[in-house]
């Protein structure tokens, strides 16, 4: 929905009243509103998604984009580097959250890669979206840190 893209709240919630699909995604690169809204951190568009919208139709907050990647990496910059043009380089932690509270599913993995929004170029910071959301608060990390050490020992 091209009008979260744009931020524009009123249109976005004028086009869900009269029934749009937001888990709809154009044809290439299959990005939905959810991805959009996490790509570019739009707290409020993904707050509007997962909390007022879901209420009206079916979310997917796991509905993968073509290379097999879900909002919640977008929301997190793991697996989607380098950002498409005019995206911000930076990461969502609060969409992230958002995203896990209604269920984003942090064992997704690309279908590229095979790795997980908080495995791959995923800081340690991000640990903090697990550890808030208490989903399998002790496998990530310890997964996050043996990558890590393997990395560092690699560098060696």
């Amino acid at each position: 929905m091209m009008a979260l893209d744009f931020r524009n709240m009123r249109i976005a919630r004028l086009l869900c009243s009269k029934g749009a699909y937001v888990n709809a995604a154009p044809p290439g690169d299959g990005l939905t509103a959810l991805m959009l809204v996490a790509r570019d951190g739009f707290l409020e568009g993904a707050k509007f998604l997962c909390e007022e919208y879901r209420g009206v139709s079916r979310l997917e907050v796991n509905g993968a984009d073509a290379r097999g990647r879900i909002a919640l990496m977008y929301a997190l910059g793991g697996s989607v580097l380098p950002y498409p043009v005019g995206s911000p380089s930076s990461v969502s932690i609060d969409v992230a959250c958002v995203l896990c509270a209604h269920g984003a599913d942090v064992n997704v993995a690309t279908k590229e890669t095979r790795t997980t929004a908080l495995m791959d170029n995923t800081p340690i910071d991000h640990l903090a979206v697990v550890l808030h959301v208490g989903k399998n608060a002790l496998l990530y990390p310890l997964i996050f840190l043996v990558k890590s050490s393997i990395l560092l020992a690699s560098k060696k």
